[in-house]
């Protein structure tokens, strides 16, 4: 047989079997279960996404960078060409290109979050409501946890970062379900076991969310943690030792939009109350079951290398965002006041007094520094020609300036009404 019969033969063999495959997943029955094989297959791919033991434990990870080879975050994940990622100063940057670990990350802009509180106290705004919060479909007051990989663990409290079975990881959802349920929020807290630790996993939890779906919880979560060294998480949140917490939102999912607006939403609400609470929020290849609800989000609590003590002070800080976000849990009844707080009038008209000699102290600000800009420089086109040029190069860092005025503002308005209180 020469070469030329033998390709022809390949050829009609190739013909032969994909026509067969077309037949069988246009026909049904047999045909849809091989299709769906087919996906599912393609999904446990896709979601095969960390790096392996033998990688974290040399100490490989995946860094993004900036076009100018300024780290951006460190992650345990694989990282591809298309991810996105949100900073927690809301930069937000594109993944064009991957070599080896290292993910080169072009800034798109500044993200602008979703609006959620003024900063004296006033109401969340109607974006933080959720469609689960709607007259026609009032909240259940339930959120839902689980773990789809149960083996994950910190290797400074539980010696390993793996435990065959239940991980650290488990009594991380226990301490979310603790924070939930001192609020008053049923918790609904599923440790059915996903082992083991494969590309498989989030097939065999996704049995797990299809039945707690059937409880109707108003968001659920999947609870994770990260591999990267510690600096990367650890933070301090009111003096507590913590760690940061990221979201992840899957790229391979019909509802990646409504998922990424949940994420923000949260994230916005969390920077209010505990400011650097959120690492930031990585969209990545993935769906990790996220298509079977827009209310849904991966949480990577820590990293392996962080202590699960501060893990557990992380997600229950960020208790108060989720209580806060579905139920105002952090807002006091109406027409009555918190203990050792003003009545509601006397509040409101102290809120004004500060806000007023808050602005006073604006415009005396303002107008000191018009004088000194007239008396220095001139008129405005002679500052413009002068010193535009200038700080036309300083742009990406004024711009993270007034993320950090803008932050700490947040943080001086709630120190100024909690004095006040305690004068009263």
């Amino acid at each position: 047989m020469n070469k030329h019969s033998l390709l022809t033969i390949t050829l009609l063999l190739m013909i032969f079997l994909f026509s067969g495959l077309f037949l069988l997943i246009k026909e049904g029955g047999e045909g849809e279960f091989l299709e769906t094989g087919l996906r599912d297959i393609a999904r446990d791919l896709r979601e095969l996404d960390e790096l392996t033991e033998e990688e974290f434990s040399r100490g490989d990870y995946y860094q993004i960078v900036d076009e100018e080879g300024k780290l951006v975050t460190t992650t345990g994940r694989r990282v591809q060409v298309g991810d996105e990622y949100i900073t927690s100063q809301n930069r937000y940057y594109r993944v064009y290109k991957v070599e080896g670990y290292t993910a080169y990350a072009k800034l798109i802009g500044i993200k602008e979050l979703p609006s959620t509180a003024l900063y004296f106290g006033e109401e969340l705004s109607e974006r933080a409501l959720t469609p689960a919060q709607g007259e026609e479909n009032p909240p259940t007051r339930a959120i839902a946890i689980f773990h789809t990989h149960n083996a994950e663990s910190f290797v400074p409290t539980d010696g390993t970062h793996s435990i065959d079975g239940e991980g650290g990881i488990h009594e991380v959802g226990r301490a979310f379900q603790e924070a939930l349920e001192a609020k008053g929020i049923r918790a609904i807290f599923r440790e059915d076991l996903h082992t083991p630790h494969d590309h498989a996993a989030y097939r065999r939890s996704r049995e797990t969310v299809l039945e707690l779906l059937e409880q109707e919880p108003d968001a659920i979560f999947d609870v994770h943690r990260d591999a990267a060294p510690p600096q990367v998480y650890a933070t301090e949140i009111e003096g507590v030792p913590t760690t940061k917490i990221q979201f992840v939102v899957g790229r391979q999912n019909p509802q990646m939009e409504a998922n990424k607006e949940f994420a923000l939403d949260l994230k916005s609400i969390s920077d209010y109350i505990h400011p650097g609470l959120i690492k930031g929020i990585l969209l990545a290849q993935g769906n990790y079951n996220q298509d079977l609800t827009p209310v849904n989000l991966l949480l990577e609590v820590g990293a392996h290398t962080n202590s699960r003590q501060e893990a557990e002070n992380g997600i229950t800080f960020f208790a108060d965002s989720v209580g806060h976000y579905f139920y105002g849990t952090e807002r006091e009844p109406a027409g009555e006041a918190a203990p050792g707080k003003p009545p509601a009038e006397e509040s409101e008209g102290a809120e004004e007094a500060v806000r007023q000699g808050i602005i006073r102290v604006i415009l005396l600000a303002f107008f000191g520094g018009a004088t000194f800009f007239l008396m220095n420089v001139g008129t405005y086109n002679d500052f413009k020609e002068k010193y535009f040029p200038r700080l036309e190069g300083y742009r990406e860092e004024l711009v993270l300036i007034w993320e950090k005025i803008r932050e700490q503002a947040i943080i001086l308005s709630k120190k100024v009404r909690e004095c006040y209180w305690r004068i009263k």
